[in-house]
């Protein structure tokens, strides 16, 4: 028995929900737009951190780690050279209002000794090892839980809205052509199909899963679920009439489209996105400044230089950001005092390979 008075149905709410999706990403979804401003310094006093999550909604353990050279241009510590290695000293204690930057300072210097050489306690890497990874865990973990209001806003029911539109979109693609070829004998195993995927989806969509794994584990239970529930009797369906192919193919296309909308839910905050315009800024200035400009910023602040290091540092341009001074003539700050026959570059590398790959674990 065939229902063709269903046939509507299958072309024409697929395309209906669809529509809704793309409204619904447009008003709580999409992002808004962002404009670019030249910075010479990074916007609204954000540590290399902060600038760094500000950024990317995340933070990597290099950018926990690039609070070491930011405390030490804010004159926390000193960073002493030391048989290709380095000794870290405390010259103060912290009295900032950071809780991040007072995580690492304190657990920096948390097994440190007094050095009657240098009048100070000190820490090395060999202090660290094994120990201090577990400190850049906790910041991160910690500024990705507490921070997400600061780059995100809350669209979580909106995309709970857009699930429950996929799973209806599913619904009918999946069960009205066989309504239609068999009436209603038969169903229940559509029903199935439908209750485990939506079941599947759900999960997924509440699990804090990189996307890519998601989508990976998505097609692969999906297609699992379809062929050990005999979906593919719907077969008989679309080769009986190849009006139900469209309409199943329409529907397919839909879900898919419904899925794209839902994975880019996620909206940054107003606020976050006239930071980015900042930063996109601030970086394509320390990019791309020529030299009479940056000699005019070291007049006005000798260690502008080491100031902006940590930000390079995060923005993956230190590289570029060094060899700009590579011609200019520029004094090294206390922090650096005796790093004043060593390039730069070396103190950035010293940092990269010990502190990152020893003490990380």
């Amino acid at each position: 028995m065939k229902h063709l008075i269903l046939l509507p149905i299958l072309y024409v709410v697929p395309i209906i929900l669809l529509i809704i999706t793309y409204k619904i990403w447009k008003k709580y979804g999409k992002d808004y737009d962002v404009v670019d401003t030249l910075e010479f310094y990074p916007p609204d006093n954000l540590n290399s951190l902060e600038l760094a999550y500000a950024l990317k909604g995340k933070v990597s353990k290099k950018d926990v780690i690039s609070l070491l050279i930011y405390l030490a241009s804010k004159g926390y510590i000193k960073i002493i050279e030391n048989n290709n290695s380095f000794i870290i000293l405390k010259e103060k204690d912290y009295d900032g209002d950071n809780i991040y930057e007072k995580i690492f300072f304190d657990n920096l210097f948390s097994d440190s000794k007094y050095s009657t050489v240098y009048n100070a306690y000190q820490t090395t890497p060999k202090d660290l090892f094994n120990k201090f990874y577990k400190t850049i865990n906790l910041i991160k973990r910690k500024i990705n839980l507490e921070k997400k209001h600061f780059v995100f806003e809350k669209t979580f029911f909106k995309s709970l809205t857009i699930l429950m539109l996929i799973i209806i979109a599913l619904s009918i693609i999946v069960i009205v052509p066989r309504i239609s070829y068999y009436g209603f004998y038969k169903i229940n195993n559509s029903f199935e199909v439908v209750f485990k995927l939506s079941l599947l989806y759900i999960i997924f969509f509440i699990a804090n899963f990189p996307y890519y794994i998601k989508v990976f584990i998505n097609i692969f239970l999906s297609f699992t679920i379809m062929v050990s529930s005999n979906f593919f009797y719907i077969k008989d369906v679309i080769y009986d009439n190849s009006s139900y192919l469209l309409g199943f193919v329409i529907g397919i296309i839909c879900v898919i489209l419904m899925f794209i909308f839902l994975d880019n839910m996620i909206k940054r905050s107003k606020y976050n996105s006239q930071l980015l315009g900042k930063i996109y800024g601030f970086k394509k200035f320390l990019e791309t400044a020529e030299k009479p400009r940056i000699e005019a910023l070291i007049k006005q602040d000798p260690n502008y230089f080491y100031k902006i290091m940590p930000y390079a540092y995060v923005l993956n341009i230190s590289n570029k950001w060094i060899k700009k001074f590579e011609k200019i003539s520029y004094q090294m700050p206390e922090f650096y005092n005796q790093f004043m026959d060593t390039e730069v570059k070396k103190v950035i590398n010293v940092i990269d390979d010990l502190f990152n790959k020893n003490i990380q674990n």
